[in-house]
């Protein structure tokens, strides 16, 4: 995990209780852990400013929400935390109760942030089936195979189908360009 330069120096400034005091650090850490669970609305950060300047608020929320969300991301538990704030100097009762606020959302954080994105579901199986057509409606010889193939995708832990059919011809080319991917993600991978 890395956070950034700005982050870090706001991060240390919350170790002196100058700066903000424990109360209101307390209740802001609450407030960022509530906010990023979804669980209250983020738009009320003003019932902070009369503990302290709406600057320094503005510039803890942001800085405890990025360390939150950053290890979230990297799925830090509370040691791997802990151990990452001392590697930056960042010790003391205060970093104590960011990790302990970070232990108490981070799972639901994880979730949180699993819902996010616009990635592709993945395929996890694949069913099919062989027909042999040997007439239609409109013809009376057609003699061909069809392919009717059925994927299951998973996508945020929910499963879904999709059904197609096709013929020899359109599975052939289905199957060399899922090659063709698999060796260009391969390629990737190397370099």
């Amino acid at each position: 995990m890395e956070l950034s330069k700005p982050t870090l120096k706001g991060l240390e400034s919350l170790q002196d209780s100058t700066t903000i005091d424990d109360n209101t650090l307390e209740k802001l850490i609450d407030f960022v852990s509530l906010s990023l669970t979804k669980k209250i609305d983020s738009t009320d950060l003003s019932r902070f400013y009369e503990s302290a300047k709406p600057h320094v608020i503005k510039s803890a929320y942001t800085d405890i929400t990025s360390l939150f969300v950053e290890s979230a991301r990297h799925k830090y538990d509370t040691e791997n935390l802990s151990t990452y704030l001392h590697s930056q100097k960042l010790f003391g009762s205060r970093m104590e109760k960011l990790c302990d606020a970070y232990k108490n959302c981070k799972d639901s954080l994880i979730l949180q942030l699993s819902t996010i994105g616009n990635s592709l579901p993945c395929v996890i199986d694949l069913d099919w089936r062989l027909d042999y057509c040997i007439k239609s409606n409109t013809d009376n010889d057609v003699g061909e195979c069809i392919y009717h193939i059925r994927l299951s995708t998973k996508k945020l832990n929910k499963i879904d189908y999709l059904n197609f059919t096709c013929s020899l011809h359109q599975l052939q080319e289905l199957v060399y360009k899922l090659k063709d991917a698999a060796r260009h993600m391969e390629k990737l991978s190397t370099t």
